[in-house]
């Protein structure tokens, strides 16, 4: 069973709870696609719009995954973290057996989301009567599809890795190592200006 502690963090809680305007961005990202009509043949055109999401995402969560105390453009410093929100820093980073777990998470969530993308293109004919932008602008609507389903990707592999966290027994998470506050700049993606008063309820340390 996790510990109470993982059941109320705030910020693991915000991150899952955003899983749910993944299938409304998804919708915005059809709109994009239903602009006009495809430039080049379908498959290609699938391929070059899908993958670079995708792949940035998956790459962040490989290399330096997201940082889970951020919102809305705003990140708790990482010097304001508890010992607790350090040890979800761990989970994160961590290797089970040899194999970095987070990483191949990100991989499978990232196939997921291409099969996703892929039927969302499939689909985008249908969407015509609610495109945003008349059929000549197939390029503006091309760049906010793009953007809403990076968008989406953010959403998805930050939630995955917040419902990971929730999933470690307690005994485990309490044996971990809180993450060292100098490495974590290092090994963190950090999306947003510092606020050290974001979120700040009490915590225990």
């Amino acid at each position: 069973m996790s510990s109470t502690y993982q059941k109320t963090e705030p910020f693991l809680l915000i991150h899952i709870a955003l899983l749910a305007a993944v299938p409304f961005v998804m919708v915005l990202c059809i709109m994009g696609l239903a602009v006009g009509d495809p430039v080049l043949p379908g498959w290609l055109e699938m391929i070059i719009l899908g993958l670079p999401p995708i792949a940035l995402t998956v790459w962040i969560q490989w290399q330096k995954p997201l940082y889970p105390f951020s919102l809305w453009g705003l990140a708790k410093p990482a010097t304001e973290l508890s010992d607790l929100q350090r040890r979800v820093l761990s989970v994160l980073r961590r290797r089970i057996n040899g194999w970095y777990t987070g990483a191949w998470v990100a991989v499978v969530t990232g196939v997921f989301l291409y099969v996703v993308f892929r039927q969302i293109y499939i689909s985008a004919p249908l969407a015509a009567d609610i495109a945003p932008f008349p059929p000549v602008l197939r390029l503006i609507g091309i760049l906010w599809a793009e953007v809403f389903f990076l968008i989406g990707n953010l959403l998805l592999q930050m939630g995955v890795a917040a419902a990971r966290v929730m999933f470690v027994p307690a005994s485990e998470f309490n044996s971990l190592k809180p993450y060292e506050i100098d490495l974590i700049r290092k090994d963190f993606t950090i999306l947003g200006m510092r606020s050290p008063h974001l979120l700040a309820l009490p915590q225990s340390h």
